[in-house]
């Protein structure tokens, strides 16, 4: 797998996410990195992928709440054999004042989806 490319932007969520402790209502604002992985095995793959962002200080802060994972901290993506696949981030962060973030792989790839 590989990082194709990917960038940061400020929005707000687009709907309510209910999960203990990682709860967020529509119009909150978050932190979006989108991206593209590469997936060049010879099998599909689902990726569980999250992030953290840095502030101007340099301090991890920020809650990853993605709208459409399994799990609230991680986004899925599915990436067929040879093929690209997009992702979409949300971090739930209410200032504008980051300077940097990391993408990793949260759990091991897998050919079926994370429960």
């Amino acid at each position: 797998m590989f990082l194709i490319e990917s960038n940061m932007r400020y929005g707000t969520y687009d709907g309510n996410i209910f999960w203990p402790e990682y709860s967020v209502k529509k119009g909150d604002p978050c932190v979006i990195i989108n991206g593209r992985i590469r997936n060049d095995y010879d099998k599909g793959y689902f990726i569980s992928l999250t992030a953290d962002i840095c502030n101007i200080q340099g301090e991890k802060v920020g809650t990853v709440v993605c709208p459409s994972g399994p799990k609230p901290f991680v986004e899925v993506v599915y990436a067929k054999s040879n093929s690209t696949a997009p992702f979409e981030i949300h971090i739930k962060y209410d200032k504008r004042d980051i300077i940097g973030y990391d993408i990793f792989v949260a759990f091991e790839p897998s050919e079926i989806p994370p429960p």
